[in-house]
């Protein structure tokens, strides 16, 4: 399997945008993914797409608020 690249906050923002998803700020986007890794993230996304493309509606605020939202979840349940 190929490893993949070291990506900076700016070129992982760039990719999401690049597959359709919607980034009204960037640099609370750019914070976020800083304080959560990427791949983490990544995986609340999975909803929103559909083979690496976002749904049209798909913004990072819903990647934001299911994350906020199991976050809560998992914390109510132990």
């Amino acid at each position: 399997m190929a490893e993949k690249g070291f990506k900076t906050i700016k070129e992982q923002i760039d990719l999401l945008k690049s597959r359709g998803l919607t980034i009204s700020d960037e640099v609370a986007a750019g914070n976020f993914l800083l304080r959560n890794n990427y791949y983490r993230v990544s995986g609340y996304s999975l909803t929103l797409r559909n083979h690496d493309v976002f749904y049209s509606s798909a913004t990072f605020q819903n990647i934001v608020d299911i994350y906020l939202f199991d976050h809560e979840l998992r914390h109510l349940m132990t």
